[in-house]
């Protein structure tokens, strides 16, 4: 199935079904508005999705959104807790082209050009592809080519989407014009907040990775996989315990509960209390579906078996 705008139904952007489930989140996170933002549940898939999104999107990724004020040392040292991106990658693979979709500040660039990769880039907005060009020395690929060039056509052997996938329109047609840059045996590895989260279930609209406006699309994994292999992207594997899921289990807790209030040291409070929530919830998080965020590898084949 495509994943395209909701109609004016309001039916799912993917299956198609009808929602009768929404949740109301504000910009907790950066707050840049105090507008309510609308996210629709799908009856039938699970597919969450934004249904009043806002015209000016680039308005509300602020410069400290993208931590893009630093230089190569401090890079690499912020880098460190990146790690694990590169080690996933190379289970898989261990050199050739890569490109990162939605890069943020570089440092998992800095990490697979440290290891011999060749990296691309794509990232969204204007200033910050600059930046990653300038300051890594790599090519920022447009939009437009990602979506149309020939000429990168069967040429990445890795291509990843570290938590960009939930800010992009219409995901599954993006997967789809990215898949043909694969090289067959090429992977794809894709990290993103999860719909059906015990976070999710409980904080509904407050949940940080919720992240309104930001996020147009929380996607459910299965619904990721179907599509995918729609594409000749066959499901690899699918991480729910490493040690990036606890860093964000941990992160959706702690950053959930603090923006419950104002007051600083209700706040603080409200911080470790997060923390102690997490240490308790820690073991069931780990479980398939349960967690707050998952990481799926797909590889590109002929046919699928």
């Amino acid at each position: 199935m495509n994943a395209t705008p909701a109609d004016q139904s309001g039916n799912c952007p993917w299956c198609k079904h009808s929602s009768s489930k929404s949740v109301i989140g504000r910009d907790y996170n950066y707050s840049v508005s105090r507008s309510k933002y609308l996210y629709k549940r799908c009856n039938n898939c699970g597919w969450v999705w934004l249904t009043n999104q806002p015209d000016d999107l680039d308005k509300y990724y602020p410069a400290r959104y993208f931590k893009t004020d630093q230089d190569q040392n401090n890079v690499a040292k912020l880098a460190s807790v990146e790690q694990y991106k590169i080690d996933i990658v190379t289970r898989f693979k261990q050199s050739g082209n890569l490109l990162d979709i939605g890069p943020g500040a570089g440092g998992f660039i800095y990490l697979a050009q440290k290891c011999g990769f060749t990296v691309s880039a794509h990232e969204a907005s204007e200033i910050n592809a600059k930046w990653i060009a300038s300051e890594f020395n790599v090519e920022c690929i447009t939009l437009i080519d990602l979506l149309e060039a020939t000429h990168i056509e069967n040429y990445f052997d890795v291509i990843t989407m570290w938590h960009s996938a939930e800010h992009v329109e219409l995901p599954v047609e993006l997967i789809g014009k990215i898949s043909r840059l694969l090289r067959i045996g090429g992977i794809l590895v894709i990290a993103s907040p999860n719909p059906q989260a015990l976070q999710f279930r409980i904080f509904r609209g407050r949940w940080t990775h919720l992240d309104p406006p930001r996020h147009l699309n929380l996607i459910p994994i299965n619904c990721l996989i179907e599509s995918c292999q729609k594409f000749h992207l066959e499901s690899t594997e699918v991480i729910w315990g490493d040690y990036s899921a606890r860093g964000w289990n941990r992160f959706g807790w702690e950053q959930t509960l603090s923006h419950l209030t104002n007051n600083r040291s209700a706040e603080k409070l409200l911080f470790l209390l997060g923390t102690g929530i997490y240490g308790l919830c820690r073991s069931l998080e780990m479980r398939p579906l349960k967690g707050a965020c998952y990481t799926a590898i797909f590889k590109r084949v002929e046919e699928l078996n």
